[in-house]
């Protein structure tokens, strides 16, 4: 199997398979739910040729439609602000965004982003960008622009978690977690 979608109701105890790609070349990068009922994946080929794809569910998972399937690269990150507005990345740091739900993408930037970087957007405009070669990028503009944060970084950053509770931003690295408490998002 190329890869597969599983979902639990009861906090990890049990996983139930809810989505396959049976394309052996293809298979799974991210998933992002825009809120409790609206999600996307994305679906990447980087052996016989690259593509890539975006699904969608409207039913909390429990169904899957593909919705684009035009992208000539592998997909790497997706991130929804709303069920209608989203970006994703692909293998060569090429940003795509969405404003109406992955049926469409345009460029947002001229400037591609070096890489593959995945990204977590917090509202239609602040957006967090990381990569496995260490750096942290932000744009205040939904993608236009992007500014470094971190470059000096010689460690992979692997995963980005905003706790909307505390406004801090919580970026886990190949040595450690890192934590900034921010005002101005």
């Amino acid at each position: 199997m190329g890869g597969s979608i599983y979902k639990t109701i009861n906090t990890g105890i049990d996983w139930e398979k809810i989505y396959s790609y049976s394309d052996p070349y293809k298979t799974f990068s991210d998933l992002h739910f825009s809120s409790d009922s609206i999600g996307y994946g994305l679906v990447k080929q980087q052996s016989y040729g690259y593509s890539g794809a975006v699904i969608k569910t409207i039913d909390s998972g429990e169904t899957w439609i593909v919705v684009d399937t035009s992208f000539n690269n592998p997909l790497y990150s997706c991130s929804f602000v709303t069920d209608d507005l989203g970006y994703v990345t692909d293998l060569e740091g090429n940003l795509f965004k969405t404003i109406n739900g992955g049926i469409s993408w345009t460029f947002p930037t001229s400037k591609n982003l070096g890489g593959v970087t995945f990204i977590n957007f917090l509202s239609p405009y602040v957006g967090y960008g990381y990569k496995l070669d260490g750096k942290l990028i932000k744009t205040y503009d939904g993608g236009q622009n992007w500014i470094v944060i971190i470059s000096d970084n010689t460690e992979s950053l692997n995963s980005f978690f905003y706790n909307k509770s505390n406004q801090s931003i919580y970026i886990a690295s190949n040595s450690g977690i890192y934590k900034c408490v921010c005002s101005n998002l």
